[in-house]
């Protein structure tokens, strides 16, 4: 039986604003359209647009400290290659540091939320063109009786049909306890998903880490909600 058949065949919903009833709704608070872009190809759309405006990109790059001076700001930044510190001025200083939020900590910006779940995610090269081409989804859930309990359920966004995606595992329970799968494990629980140990699936990187929903308050009348997912990592040992 082939499980994700199987998961798209047991039901389908609408999602991001394709139901007619809501698109209504989706039109008047934004004219952008959804668009489920992977976050290694939307980086380098970023990258590639802020060099087109002369800006400069510097990796490598390591935020140490900022000190707000009169009309600008006043930033520390360190190179990881060589060690050396240099300072910038800016008339922003802008948090979008990912998980550990080193700007968003030294900015003494509060936030209260609490963690939705835990996901593993595992980004792979699989050919699964017979299992979803001819009925794509934003999102392929996949319910197994016997998966383990640290990936109990799992979904398998994509990244590029319908060969490349990001595998999304959730444990058994909220308060579960961490664990780190070796790439073996890993693979055999891929297979089981799709009930195809046959199929070549290759592990590019996997992370674990929490998902919470959290808010900021930022100033007398500004909130601002944050969505917080573990990035992709490097893939554990083989041990």
């Amino acid at each position: 039986m082939d499980y994700l058949v199987l998961i798209i065949g047991a039901g389908r919903s609408w999602e991001w604003g394709n139901k007619p009833s809501q698109k209504g709704d989706y039109e008047m608070a934004s004219p952008c359209v959804m668009s489920d872009l992977p976050q290694r190809i939307l980086e380098q759309v970023l990258v590639q647009e802020v060099i087109r405006l002369c800006s400069k990109v510097c990796f490598g790059t390591e935020f140490v400290a900022f000190q707000e001076k009169e009309g600008h700001v006043e930033t520390t930044l360190k190179d990881r290659c060589t060690g050396e510190e240099y300072r910038v001025k800016s008339q922003y200083l802008i948090s979008a540091d990912g998980a550990r939020r080193a700007v968003l900590s030294a900015l003494s910006i509060p936030i209260i939320g609490k963690q939705l779940n835990t996901a593993f995610n595992v980004h792979t090269k699989a050919d699964l063109t017979k299992y979803i081409a001819y009925r794509p989804g934003s999102l392929n859930w996949i319910l197994n009786r016997d998966a383990p309990d640290w990936s109990a359920v799992g979904n398998f966004p994509m990244v590029r049909p319908w060969n490349e995606l990001v595998v999304s595992l959730h444990p058994a329970t909220k308060d579960g306890k961490s664990f780190v799968p070796t790439e073996p494990k890993i693979l055999d629980r891929l297979h089981q998903m799709i009930d195809n140990e046959s199929v070549k699936i290759e592990i590019l990187s996997s992370s674990n880490g929490p998902s919470t929903i959290k808010w900021l308050r930022v100033g007398r009348n500004h909130v601002c909600f944050v969505l917080e997912i573990q990035p992709i990592g490097i893939h554990p040992s083989t041990d």
